[in-house]
């Protein structure tokens, strides 16, 4: 589950978030919303092909490379298009599910 962490309602590392995704670093709701937004949207795009769980762990590595971002309000963007380029790589190179 979310854990709010103080008033400035930015999320506790390690929190899970719906469908298996967990996001370990902190952003705030706006933020972690959109990030849900893009991995359903992208879970939708690979569905048949990649399993969720897969998809999941690609979306965190890609989360976890962009912790530390200057601006934020970027991060759903980079979390789909690195996420994308990941699951495409592996499903052109025929591993259907991510390691």
């Amino acid at each position: 589950m979310l854990q709010p962490v103080g008033m400035a309602r930015t999320w506790e590392a390690g929190s899970e978030v719906r469908g298996g995704l967990r996001m370990n670093a902190a952003f705030d709701a706006n933020v972690r919303k959109q990030i849900e937004s893009e991995v359903r949207t992208i879970k939708a795009e690979f569905h048949g092909v990649v399993p969720e769980a897969s998809i999941d762990r690609v979306a965190d590595e890609s989360i976890q490379r962009l912790a530390d971002s200057r601006v934020p309000q970027f991060v759903p963007l980079f979390v789909g298009r690195f996420t994308r380029e990941r699951l495409r790589e592996l499903v052109m190179s025929g591993s259907g599910s991510a390691k």
